[in-house]
């Protein structure tokens, strides 16, 4: 399980929240958190910004979780 879904779970929200706080549709948010539309980095800051994230820590896990 990646940050994001161990933040959502933490703190009890749905894809729906999480998506309407981003001011997008679930399916929109879905599709990214899925890899299906590509994350760009705004989109990226702003999940951190709902989730309460610490965008240096979320950077480094991904960095940690990507393979070359």
């Amino acid at each position: 399980m990646n940050l994001i879904n161990r933040a959502l779970r933490a703190q009890g929200l749905t894809l729906e929240q999480v998506a309407k706080k981003m001011n997008m549709s679930r399916g929109g948010y879905v599709k990214i958190e899925y890899g299906t539309n590509k994350l760009t980095l705004s989109r990226f800051i702003q999940i951190c910004n709902v989730l309460d994230l610490d965008i240096v820590t979320a950077i480094k896990e991904v960095q940690a979780n990507e393979s070359y």
